[in-house]
């Protein structure tokens, strides 16, 4: 029942945190990951909540919990932004950057109260980050926290759509919990991802998919002219997903993704 209605979700451009997240509240553990992020991760977190607060802790680093069995996607996304023992240094309190977020969460606020009802209700955290690598992050392993490498602040990054990209990755963490996506023989199929510009495995390339799917969407709706540049992007990585990579609902959810790029763009 929840695969069906995942799908009608993405086919009427509606998102599953409220179809799934009920399911697996305990076992996504976001309450015992909210305790970690205040008592280790915190030289300053943004804490999304309907006033968007700014709250400061004492100093620590944050810890990204790894296992042995995590699929290589996550061993690459990991390699990008931790450094030895995956410790990521926070930056200190910097006020432009925190005003920067919470004009960019008043933005979403305004264009899509839906996606900002997400970030509230099932993001409480935004870190900060201080190390060369990708712009943002998101992990299974901290579910409801976003990582933002401060490096963003100074480049040309649209940082409203970051967040949104991150929150469609969290959308798939979800998603992954009631199907595996791919096929198992082909979980370390790597193939060039002209997003990232390097090869990546099917899970990777349908991460980077469903986010630009997710991006794409949202400009759309608050009349952002980002889904133009994103055209390019979002066509190409749909080319580089394969039904034989993918489980029944995989190949679904790239179904529903052609489907929205063909009567976005090739109208």
């Amino acid at each position: 029942m929840n695969r069906k209605k995942v799908i009608s979700n993405l086919k009427n451009q509606e998102w599953s945190f409220d179809t799934l997240f009920p399911d697996f509240d305990s076992s996504l553990k976001l309450e015992s990951n909210k305790s970690y992020i205040t008592s280790r991760c915190a030289d300053f977190y943004l804490n999304i909540e309907a006033d968007i607060s700014i709250t400061t802790q004492s100093k620590d680093n944050p810890y990204i919990i790894t296992n042995n069995n995590s699929c290589l996607f996550w061993d690459i996304a990991l390699g990008k932004i931790s450094s030895v023992n995956d410790k990521l240094s926070l930056i200190d309190n910097n006020p432009e950057y925190v005003e920067l977020i919470k004009k960019s969460l008043e933005k979403i606020k305004k264009n899509n109260p839906k996606v900002f009802g997400y970030l509230m209700n099932y993001i409480p955290f935004i870190l900060i980050v201080k190390k060369n690598g990708a712009y943002s992050l998101s992990t299974p392993h901290l579910f409801g926290t976003i990582i933002l490498n401060e490096s963003i602040f100074s480049s040309k990054e649209d940082l409203e759509i970051t967040i949104v990209h991150e929150l469609a990755h969290q959308e798939l963490f979800l998603i992954n919990l009631i199907d595996s996506l791919i096929n198992e023989k082909f979980l370390s199929n790597l193939q060039y991802s002209p997003f990232q510009r390097e090869e990546r495995p099917p899970l990777g390339r349908l991460h980077a998919s469903h986010a630009l799917f997710r991006m794409t969407e949202y400009s759309l709706i608050s009349e952002n002219k980002n889904y133009k540049k994103i055209e390019k992007d979002f066509g190409e990585m749909i080319k580089t997903l394969h039904d034989y990579e993918l489980s029944h609902l995989g190949k679904e959810i790239l179904k529903s993704y052609k489907l929205f790029y063909n009567n976005v763009y090739k109208k």
